[in-house]
């Protein structure tokens, strides 16, 4: 999930990961933080050390209806 909050003039996100384990890591990172700049944040708030890096990857999971509530209709006939 990105969420958009401003540091001086550098817009920062919250990427939250799923770790295998299930478990969630949140890091602040820029807007434009390169795949290698993230990577190294995320192991590093995961604890993710020395070579064990190699066998660790990120992948990005598009969910389209994330955040969107789906529209309700109440008996009056009105959408909530």
């Amino acid at each position: 999930m990105l969420t958009s909050s401003l540091q001086g003039n550098s817009p920062l996100v919250d990427l939250k990961v799923m770790l295998p384990t299930r478990d969630l890591v949140t890091v602040k990172v820029a807007r434009n933080s390169s795949c290698l700049e993230v990577f190294r944040l995320v192991a590093n708030a995961a604890g993710i050390k020395g070579e064990a890096n190699e066998f660790f990857a990120l992948f990005e999971i598009v969910e389209h209806n994330f955040g969107k509530a789906p529209c309700q209709v109440c008996p009056s006939g009105g959408l909530v």
